[in-house]
């Protein structure tokens, strides 16, 4: 069967896995979700204007460049299964940007074209700002605004893959090129528990 599109990567528990041979897709599940970052849902109501058919799930986080697993298992707790997931998947399906600009998004911080994000943060601890989860107008909506420059594809031209990350709403078996699985060996981060649950919205 021929193919067209691009190659992405994902690393997910075992059980995403399963439910995929399962039921043929996948989809994540708030409710195994730990905590759900209110950024999230800004980035959901983004994807929901830009990428057409997306109905308004969380997304699964993708690698663009393909992660080495003799990294990616010391970051997984000891003895526990997870899968590294190659997929092939049509660009109307998926949004790209750069890792550094989705961590300033992510940290509530202001996405600046040029100046250091450090001017922020000076900008925060003036107005003792810093434990605040919302900040008051107008300075909440200017924030967000800048927040659009992680959707600008011109950021990323001559940078490697490895420096971009993907989202996709919907997993699905037919786009899966390869799984394999493998088990994680650090001895530093524990198991999930339905009380001690990894958020699988984070990939990477």
């Amino acid at each position: 069967m021929s193919r067209s599109g691009v190659r992405y990567w994902t690393v997910q528990p075992i059980s995403v896995w399963e439910t995929l041979q399962k039921d043929g897709l996948c989809r994540v599940d708030p409710a195994k979700v730990f905590h759900i970052p209110d950024c999230y849902k800004w980035l959901v109501e983004q994807l929901k204007r830009r990428l057409p058919n997306y109905e308004g799930n969380y997304p699964w986080w993708l690698y663009c460049g393909k992660p080495d697993l003799r990294w990616v298992r010391w970051t997984r707790p000891q003895g526990t299964w997870e899968v590294r997931l190659e997929v092939e998947l049509p660009a109307e399906r998926v949004q790209e940007f750069l890792i550094r600009d989705w961590d300033v998004v992510y940290c509530q911080a202001w996405l600046f074209k040029h100046l250091p994000r450090n001017r922020w943060y000076d900008f925060q601890e003036r107005r003792g700002w810093e434990d605040l989860a919302v900040y008051p107008e107008p300075y909440e909506s200017l924030l967000k605004r800048t927040w659009q420059r992680l959707f600008d594809s011109k950021r990323a031209l001559g940078l490697s893959r490895y420096r971009s990350e993907a989202v996709v709403e919907t997993l699905y078996l037919e786009d899966v090129i390869q799984a394999r699985p493998f088990k994680g060996t650090s001895t530093y981060r524990k198991a999930p528990t339905p009380e001690n649950a990894e958020p699988e919205l984070q990939t990477s």
